[in-house]
């Protein structure tokens, strides 16, 4: 008998594969389909998601002119999140109208105006008068960033689902039974196995209507505030994997994980491949770092990343936390560079 071995998936494990999956490929792709939306049936569909949405507009202005910080999809919701609070921080009344917040995103004062004042001509382009209201406001940006996802759904279903891949040797021989999947796509399961559970925790593209994915923001309030603050936390990722019920299946297996340790005293094994380990996602990661009846495996791209990834770890979980279980013997976790 032996205890459990879990995959842990970010969107590092597509890039592995060479598959488009960058946000940067999104929108290029989404640049296409604008311009020449009466060519393909695609762009067409893609189109109609775009057109007057307050988020394509205001991520490509700020695209084009290479104004987001990085390369990821977390320095994407980053820039979700800079807008959400400053609207949130701004306007507490949901009834008032929006004349002043337009203001203020004019103001010359406010730290990186360039965003903000692109922003506000977003707001224009989707014919967002000063006469609204902060709670249309607020629709407006919750549906318009449904629809970016829906799109987000189409390009990842027509054009990333439909590459050719080849298999990853280290991802093939770990032969997990669990997979938690970070990724909306099924790389997973067209290359390695069908057999294997895969939890896609954000929700995954699928052909049709519904759209269950996940692609929002986490909270900017601290542990005091959040409670009184809910005024757009429909824009936050907890409150979407709820709404979506994409399910908790992550707590289930590490539960059973601490149990066989209780009862057993078998260790589990926690393999990473391709994710960030940013603290955005802590609520989901932090129990499998901190039990005891872990070993984490973390691979790493090259040095420069290993250096990045164990920065995170701090974060997640802490300085001396991170000592006691890296100086260990065995290790109970361990970074490693090809």
């Amino acid at each position: 008998m032996r205890g459990k071995k879990v995959l842990i998936l970010g969107n590092g494990f597509d890039l592995a594969h060479n598959l488009p999956t960058r946000y940067g490929d999104f929108l290029d792709r989404c640049g296409i389909a604008y311009y020449f939306y009466e060519r393909e049936q695609m762009d067409q569909q893609l189109f109609y998601y775009l057109q007057n949405n307050i988020w394509y507009d205001y991520f490509q202005a700020i695209y084009v002119n290479k104004r987001i910080r990085g390369e990821t999809w977390i320095n994407f919701e980053s820039e979700i999140s800079f807008i959400i609070y400053f609207i949130d921080r701004f306007s507490k009344n949901l009834l008032e109208t929006c004349e002043d917040l337009s203001k203020e995103l004019n103001n010359k004062e406010n730290e990186d105006f360039d965003k903000l004042v692109r922003f506000g001509k977003a707001l224009q382009n989707s014919y967002v008068h000063s006469t609204k209201t902060i709670k249309y406001v607020r629709k407006k940006c919750f549906d318009d960033l449904e629809r970016l996802t829906k799109a987000l759904e189409m390009y990842l279903f027509d054009v990333v689902e439909n590459k050719e891949i080849k298999k990853l040797d280290i991802i093939k021989d770990i032969n997990p039974d669990y997979i938690i999947n970070f990724n909306y796509t099924h790389t997973y399961e067209r290359l390695y196995s069908d057999k294997e559970e895969v939890f896609h925790i954000h929700g995954e593209c699928i052909e049709g209507d519904t759209n269950n994915m996940v692609l929002g923001i986490d909270e900017y309030w601290s542990e005091e505030e959040c409670d009184q603050h809910t005024n757009y936390a429909i824009f936050k990722k907890f409150v979407q994997r709820i709404r979506k019920k994409t399910g908790t299946k992550h707590i289930k297996w590490l539960n059973e994980i601490n149990d066989i340790y209780q009862t057993e005293k078998l260790m589990s094994d926690i393999y990473i491949f391709g994710h960030s380990l940013d603290i955005t996602d802590k609520d989901i990661l932090q129990g499998f770092f901190t039990s005891e009846a872990t070993r984490i495996h973390i691979y790493c791209k090259d040095k420069e990343t290993e250096g990045e990834l164990i920065a995170n770890v701090i974060k997640l979980m802490g300085e001396k936390n991170l000592l006691q279980k890296v100086n260990q013997i065995p290790p109970k976790i361990e970074f490693i560079v090809p």
